[in-house]
């Protein structure tokens, strides 16, 4: 019998690969946004430790306050572009992640139809292995002769 073979298979393989950079789109905008929240949550901590700094401070100057003003200012700035862009990149995380779960479903379904017609096969393959066992069986039969004392 001739041996299994899956008309789909590159198919398959075509969807594994997309899966696969699926998985890799998903993980590396998972792995800006955590760089993004890292970077604010220092900003927020600089700001606070500036703020800190500024009240415990007994005597600052006029160019002082300002420029710590500025300081703050910024970060305050900052803040709001990093958590724009992490907003940003939150939307792009569920866009990747349902588009890996729709390539997880296509690889899913075409490893499933794979999977019935490797039993087809094997159904088939186990038929026509009995229907051979049971010719050779009738032929050893008919060489050997019916047994002595059976009717025909």
């Amino acid at each position: 019998m001739k041996r299994f073979s899956f008309r789909l298979d590159r198919v398959l393989e075509f969807r594994k690969n997309q899966r696969r950079a699926a998985e890799l789109q998903l993980e590396q905008i998972r792995r800006r946004l955590a760089v993004l929240q890292r970077e604010e949550t220092d900003l927020a901590a600089s700001a606070s430790r500036t703020r800190d700094e500024r009240s415990r401070a007994s005597y600052a100057t006029g160019r002082e306050l300002a420029a710590s003003e500025d300081y703050l200012g910024g970060l305050t700035a900052r803040r709001a572009e990093l958590r724009a862009v992490g907003a940003r990149n939150r939307l792009a995380v569920e866009k990747a992640r349902l588009q890996l779960i729709e390539c997880d479903r296509q690889v899913r379904l075409l490893e499933k139809l794979r999977g019935r017609r490797l039993q087809g096969y094997r159904r088939s393959e186990e038929r026509e292995q009995q229907a051979e066992a049971a010719e050779h069986s009738l032929n050893r039969w008919r060489q050997r002769g019916p047994p002595a004392g059976a009717e025909h």
